[in-house]
């Protein structure tokens, strides 16, 4: 729930750009930790299936090798937005 006054209801507002920020950080970190893993995988990959001497083994090295996906960590951002919403008389309302 949003806070009541106008003095809060504009403290709050100023959390959302700091939130942004954060998520914009993690999805960034995210997106270069899956770049790694891509980079890790093919090299990895590449090794294997050099060293693998039939189809059967091959298809193993492509099974063994890991999915690299981006999930953006954003909890702390969350958290932070949270804190700085209740702080200007905001109210979380959790919804499950």
């Amino acid at each position: 729930m949003p806070p009541s006054s106008d003095a809060g209801r504009a403290c709050a507002a100023q959390c959302e750009q700091p939130r942004q920020s954060c998520i914009a950080s993690a999805q960034d970190r995210a997106e270069a930790g899956a770049k790694e893993c891509r980079q890790t995988r093919a090299f990895t990959l590449a090794l294997c299936l050099a060293g693998a001497n039939d189809k059967a083994q091959k298809e193993k090295c492509h099974e063994r090798a890991p999915a690299c996906v981006a999930i953006p960590m954003t909890e702390s951002c969350e958290a932070s937005f949270r804190r700085c919403y209740t702080s200007c008389g905001g109210q979380v309302i959790e919804v499950d």
